[in-house]
């Protein structure tokens, strides 16, 4: 599993913009009164894996920005209205696919052989009353954090608050 995190030095609501193309983004109380920041995916090497180790975290002026690079680059995404993401990326294949399985997790199998992604996912724990900035081609948004405000630009994806 590849994971990155950041903790902000502010204590207390502040702002938090997320930038990233498809995955999913759960945004959730903090108990600590401080902003934390989680990227993972399930992979430990790949693109997923790699994409995860280029994301950038950064704390300036009161507000922490993540930026995860596109990783769907010549993949394709597929949404389900229930909320289910499922990424794949093929390059060239030179044999016949035949019996593939897509797991709940986006992973094809063919032969035992996985091929594909796994997606990425981030975690933002944010204090009550912190401001929320997304935006996003095909990741799914949930928030059960207060939030002062949110602002939330996706293409596809699903953007839920409760």
């Amino acid at each position: 599993m590849a994971i990155k995190s950041h903790t902000s030095s502010a204590i207390g609501p502040i702002s938090t913009e997320i930038s990233m193309t498809a995955g999913y983004i759960n945004v959730v109380p903090s108990t600590s009164g401080r902003t934390e920041i989680t990227i993972r995916t399930a992979d430990t090497e790949g693109v997923s894996a790699e994409t995860v180790n280029a994301a950038r975290i950064e704390e300036r002026d009161g507000r922490i920005s993540v930026r995860v690079p596109d990783y769907t680059s010549g993949s394709m995404v597929i949404q389900t209205g229930r909320g289910v993401s499922i990424i794949q990326r093929f390059q060239t294949v030179n044999a016949p696919v035949i019996g593939a399985i897509i797991g709940s997790d986006g992973q094809v199998v063919s032969g035992g052989m996985t091929i594909g992604v796994s997606p990425i996912t981030i975690e933002a724990a944010v204090p009550n009353g912190a401001l929320l900035v997304i935006s996003s081609t095909a990741a799914d948004v949930h928030v059960t954090a207060d939030m002062a405000a949110i602002s939330a630009k996706t293409v596809s994806g699903i953007v839920r608050q409760n």
